[in-house]
């Protein structure tokens, strides 16, 4: 079963990136919502409204956002030279990251 869904995120790079931001956000959600159950007392469930919503910004927004951000990256700084990688982590701090944090705080 390892080798097959190996195989799928390896033809479907869109789909493993949708899959891996989306599980990634929803997993933070329930996670920080179980934490704030344990220490508020009066919140007695899980929202699955907001896990609902960052399934969404993760599987929808975010993942296919960076899919496309990263191969463009890619496609214009090639190279994996030092000065090349340290163009592309300026150029994604610069660019995708305040873009990202108002998808995020947007929805």
């Amino acid at each position: 079963m390892w080798n097959r869904t190996k195989q799928i995120f390896q033809k479907r790079p869109l789909l493993t990136n949708m899959m891996s931001f989306g599980t990634m956000y929803v997993g933070a959600e329930v996670a920080q919502q179980l934490i704030l159950m344990q220490s508020d007392h009066e919140k007695k469930s899980i929202n699955w409204t907001m896990v609902r919503n960052y399934a969404i910004i993760g599987w929808a927004g975010i993942g296919p956002a960076l899919f496309c951000w990263y191969r463009m990256l890619d496609r214009v700084l090639p190279a994996a030279t030092g000065i090349v990688v340290a163009k592309k982590v300026c150029t994604d701090q610069l660019i995708s990251s305040p873009a990202c944090i108002g998808m995020f705080f947007w929805r």
